[in-house]
């Protein structure tokens, strides 16, 4: 029983965060460089700077074609277009919104548990605090 409630609080958060994002962020489209598919996409893109000089790297939320959000980063060339270099050709199926550019892209591997966190204190009610609900995107 708690667990169906924890999972509807986190279901209601994470379509508080997308219905935010729908309304106030821009909508951006990476395009497809190489898709590693192994969650660790905070790595990926540092490790595509760290290969390519003078790309940098953008926080971005992630919607998934069910509507879930995901907390992700992406590179960005020195025109500044962006660059998916974890999902590959999923890029096309999900939406993508722009939260802020990192000046290092060691910062998207260094403050990801802190932007989470951010994440989840600012969209889980009180009542999916009290059922630990931990992390909404």
């Amino acid at each position: 029983m708690i667990a169906h409630l924890r999972r509807r609080a986190q279901l209601a958060a994470s379509a508080r965060v997308v219905a935010h994002l729908r309304a106030t962020h821009q909508r951006v489209y990476p395009r497809p460089e190489q898709g590693l598919f192994n969650q660790r996409c905070h790595d990926n893109v540092a490790e595509w700077c760290r290969v390519h000089p003078g790309h940098g790297c953008t926080e971005v939320v992630q919607v998934e074609p069910d509507g879930d959000p995901a907390l992700h980063y992406v590179a960005r060339d020195p025109e500044g277009a962006l660059l998916e270099v974890s999902v590959g050709y999923r890029a096309g199926e999900c939406e993508y919104y722009r939260v802020r550019d990192l000046a290092d892209p060691a910062e998207a591997a260094r403050g990801f548990a802190a932007r989470l966190e951010y994440w989840r204190a600012a969209y889980v009610s009180p009542w999916g605090k009290l059922l630990r609900v931990e992390r909404v995107v």
